[in-house]
């Protein structure tokens, strides 16, 4: 009989089925032999008993009352105890065989991991009767021992098959985690080859759509700064031309300086004459030198009235608003550099969305390179690692079944 199969509620019931019928042979023959002879009933019967203990893990294990009840009714408990004991039955001596459990209690507790520990008190019982009326208590004692230590086995035995086949789930498990992400990660390479040869970072539809959004959004924004600032500095510059015209179109000199000037080139021209006559000796070295003082003089108060006329000037300037226009021209220099700095942001957010535009030519392309393709293969690759860290949990923290005889009557 292959136990690994005992997994299954069905195979509970089957195993039970099955196990009956082993025993049914000397059953049958019993009640053949009790149809033939009621005064049998009537001869001694040896009857003796025990309580057991048994307690398994149920999360890792398919025990269950009907399961232990099929094992003891197997040919591998009752059938071989009783044929260690008694022999094969072919003599016809005996005419009754039986063995009971009868469920007394059963329990859950909590151990390591989270899992239930069943533990079940039953009462197993075994009755011989002979033809011949002789008791066979002292065999019966026997029997009852060996069905106890053939049954316990056979719980053990149960349990390393299920072990066994947690051990097969586990390296069917580990083959599927190495399919599950060798297949992921094929789908993630042919991704990143299409992004490459495509020169795009994420070409998901729905990403580049939020995506030509946002650009679009930004690009908005700049164009409607870029004409609050062209409108700011071609009002700055108006100003600028306006202020400098009206200056420049002011009088910078006055009537003296320009007198003083005539004097200034008169007197110089004299003197060019009086130096002249002087090498000729036609007038004296005292009288040039007159003249020179003359000149001299001239040209300072030149001088003077021409800075009294600057000053003038730029007191002008400065109540036309001179040091306005001044600062106005450092304004559009540093509006300049930020102009030049809004246009390359502004270049290279409609270059940015062009490529984004083309790169939605080619996404759905890309979508059939992954979309669900790639959610399927990642949700796989998921629920193998999942059931796989299970399963290796549960050996990890496997309770062998363990049967204790309480006592005997």
């Amino acid at each position: 009989m292959n136990l690994k199969k005992a997994n299954s509620g069905n195979f509970v019931w089957s195993l039970a089925a099955w196990m009956a019928l082993a025993c049914l042979a000397p059953i049958a023959q019993a009640d053949e032999a009790d149809s033939n002879n009621d005064a049998i009933y009537n001869e001694p019967m040896a009857i003796e008993s025990c309580v057991i203990r048994t307690t398994w893990d149920q999360g890792s294990s398919s025990l269950h009352p009907q399961v232990i009840e099929a094992l003891l009714q197997s040919s591998g408990v009752w059938g071989r105890a009783v044929e260690e004991v008694f022999g094969d039955g072919k003599s016809g001596r005996l005419v009754h065989l039986e063995a009971r459990l009868e469920t007394l209690n059963v329990s859950e507790s909590k151990h390591i991991g989270g899992d239930s520990l069943v533990t079940l008190v039953a009462r197993l019982e075994v009755e011989v009767q002979t033809a011949d009326g002789h008791s066979e208590r002292a065999k019966t004692k026997i029997l009852l021992k060996r069905v106890c230590d053939l049954l316990q086995k056979s719980l053990v035995e149960f349990s390393e098959a299920t072990i066994m086949e947690q051990h097969e789930r586990k390296a069917q498990l580990e083959a599927e985690l190495n399919q599950a992400r060798t297949e992921f990660h094929k789908i993630m390479t042919e991704r990143q080859a299409f992004r490459e040869k495509n020169n795009v970072s994420d070409p998901t539809y729905r990403n580049l759509v939020n995506l030509l959004d946002s650009l679009a959004h930004d690009r908005d924004k700049m164009e409607l700064e870029r004409s609050v600032f062209q409108a700011r500095r071609d009002a700055m510059q108006e100003q600028v031309a306006r202020l400098s015209k009206e200056a420049t179109q002011e009088p910078v000199e006055k009537p003296v300086v320009e007198q003083l000037r005539k004097i200034v080139a008169i007197r110089q021209e004299a003197l060019q004459k009086t130096e002249d006559m002087a090498q000729t000796g036609r007038i004296s070295h005292s009288e040039l030198d007159a003249i020179r003082v003359e000149v001299a003089q001239a040209q300072a108060e030149l001088a003077r009235a021409e800075e009294d006329a600057q000053r003038d000037f730029a007191a002008r300037m400065h109540e036309m608003g001179g040091n306005f226009i001044v600062d106005m021209n450092h304004e559009l220099t540093r509006m300049a550099i930020d102009e030049a700095d809004m246009e390359a942001k502004y270049k290279a957010t409609v270059e940015r969305m062009h490529n984004v535009r083309e790169a939605l030519k080619v996404s759905e392309e890309f979508e059939l390179l992954g979309g669900k393709r790639l959610d399927i293969a990642r949700s796989r690759l998921e629920d193998v690692q999942r059931n796989l860290a299970e399963i290796e949990r549960r050996i990890e923290t496997t309770v062998r079944p363990k049967m204790t005889i309480i006592g005997m009557n």
